[in-house]
């Protein structure tokens, strides 16, 4: 029920202000008009609003229709914050007061009016509180014999002297001490009602007020107007540069996967070119030194009768020796080149697999740092801690020639660079997995995505996925895995699945790669699954 308002009679001996033929209670909508559009609404809640009652007295309420409370009656500290709220009030209409007051007369007079409204009568606790708000009852009002302010005079022609200013002055002109203040019953100059006054200015009697009601109006209306908006231009913050550091770190590690194919590649090419045996070429026979010829002996001169000449058969040629054959120029034909006895190929072993440069397998882990591993897991303390036992021991039975990669996250901006780490390099790689700390969000899809770029595209690869959980950082990690199989055909993703139940999504990441989702119950099975994971024996003799 609404408290019944503060009530003032009409014998308290206070007087009302006039201002400019109204009282200034009466105005009370004007000055809070202009109160409301120049400083605000508190500013003309200051002000309560008043009825007056048949005996003389007033009713005064709050605007907005709250109960009234005295000072008086309030705890000692909020009336502290109460008298200092009304002093920042008071001295905001002052200010206000002093700024139109050079606005011309209509100016002068608003500012009068608005003066005389902070006034109260002094020895009366005006000061009342609507909630946070303070409130003036019997503003407007003053003790008999109070100072109040007065309007400041215009220049004017010289004048006779006017009486003294009465005690409850009835128009401003009056209460600023700028115009008598005719008697009751009596025109300008103190002439009676209805009567010329004899000095022939009886008309200004009622013209003054009449020109500052005028000119009042004209300024509330000016003051009522909406102001005009005021266009601030500031200079908007350039948007952050988007982070190019997460784009060059999978640019480079792309880069690097293409480095290690062309390696592996180089690598293998020797295997692949076999020498030809050069062609066995007989060197030429050496051909036979000419004998030199005996001198013929001489023979005993017989003479014997010569007989007529016959003709004599020609001698038979000699023999020429033979020649060896030409030797083939090259091109012109090679002899067929026996095949050379294979040797068998030597029996793969765990120690000894015999695998080529792009036979060579790769194992890339991915881990969930995730809020949702620091819960409970049988035979160990939590889902990360048997995770990380179960790495290391893992890591460590792998065969020596086999790299070893790791992609750790812990929140959905938080994912480690993928490396890949050599046997030598493999007590820095199980450090890391030590360090890895649960946090918050799970950024699956974005880790599957950095561990398949990372791997080899040329030769098998196997991505270990150990999660609990899936992506809650808005990716699709089946998505990305069919993503990854589609550019590397021989690579395999196996999901440890540690959170009890199949998940459909880790079960859609296996499935699109041709992996295994293993579900161990305990920490000593996640051991032996995630040995079964990677494909590839315990050949932790071998590296002794």
């Amino acid at each position: 029920m609404a408290q019944a308002p503060i009530r003032t009679t009409g014998d308290a001996g206070h007087r009302r202000l006039g201002a400019g033929g109204r009282d200034a209670v009466a105005a009370r909508d004007q000055i809070a008009a202009i109160l409301r559009n120049r400083i605000g609404p508190h500013a003309a809640a200051l002000f309560a609003e008043v009825e007056t009652v048949p005996d003389g007295g007033a009713e005064w309420r709050s605007a907005d229709g709250e109960a009234l409370t005295p000072i008086a009656a309030l705890p000692v500290e909020r009336a502290a914050k109460l008298q200092a709220r009304h002093q920042e009030i008071a001295d905001e209409i002052e200010s206000l007061a002093e700024r139109i007051a050079g606005e011309g007369d209509a100016g002068r007079l608003a500012a009068h009016m608005m003066r005389l409204a902070l006034v109260t009568p002094e020895g009366f606790s005006a000061l009342h509180a609507a909630g946070d708000q303070p409130v003036l009852v019997n503003w407007g009002h003053a003790a008999e014999g109070q100072d109040v302010p007065v309007m400041a005079e215009t220049p004017q022609p010289a004048q006779t002297s006017a009486p003294p200013v009465a005690a409850e002055p009835t128009t401003m002109a009056a209460a600023a001490g700028t115009a008598p203040v005719p008697e009751p019953g009596a025109g300008s100059g103190g002439a009676p009602l209805g009567e010329p006054s004899r000095h022939g200015l009886g008309w200004l009697a009622w013209a003054l007020p009449l020109a500052l009601l005028i000119a009042l109006a004209i300024l509330i209306w000016l003051l009522l107007q909406p102001l005009a908006p005021v266009v601030v231009e500031r200079d908007m913050p350039a948007p952050p540069p988007e982070n190019p550091v997460p784009a060059a770190r999978d640019g480079l590690a792309a880069l690097k996967a293409e480095l290690e194919t062309a390696r592996a590649w180089r690598d293998e090419l020797p295997t692949l070119c076999v020498p030809i045996p050069e062609a066995r070429v007989e060197p030429p026979l050496p051909k036979p030194e000419p004998k030199p010829a005996r001198a013929p002996e001489p023979e005993p001169e017989v003479v014997v009768p010569v007989p007529p000449a016959e003709p004599q058969p020609a001698p038979p040629p000699r023999p020429r020796p033979q020649l060896p054959a030409e030797v083939p120029r090259a091109g012109a034909g090679l002899p067929q080149i026996a095949e050379l006895p294979s040797q068998p190929a030597p029996k793969p072993s765990v120690c000894e697999p015999g695998w080529t440069p792009t036979q060579r397998p790769e194992v890339m882990v991915v881990i969930d740092g995730s809020g949702s591993m620091r819960e409970g897991f049988p035979g160990a303390s939590s889902r990360i801690d048997a995770a990380k036992e179960s790495i290391t021991q893992v890591v460590r039975n792998l065969h020596k020639d086999i790299k070893t990669g790791l992609v750790s996250f812990t929140d959905c901006n938080e994912t480690s660079t993928p490396k890949k780490y050599s046997y030598a390099e493999r007590p820095e790689l199980l450090s890391r997995v030590r360090a890895v700390s649960p946090t918050r969000g799970t950024s699956l899809a974005n880790s599957i995505r950095r561990a398949g770029n990372a791997a080899k595209s040329v030769g098998p690869a196997t991505v270990i996925v150990v999660s609990d959980g899936e992506d809650t950082c808005g990716g699709d990690p089946c998505a990305a895995a069919r993503a990854l199989k589609s550019q590397k055909p021989l690579l395999t993703v196996n999901v440890i699945d540690l959170s009890g139940a199949r998940s459909s999504v880790l079960q859609c990441v296996a499935n699109a790669t041709g992996g295994r989702v293993f579900v161990p119950k305990n920490a000593v099975e996640i051991t032996r699954e995630m040995q079964e994971a990677t494909g590839q024996p315990d050949a932790s003799q071998c590296n002794l």
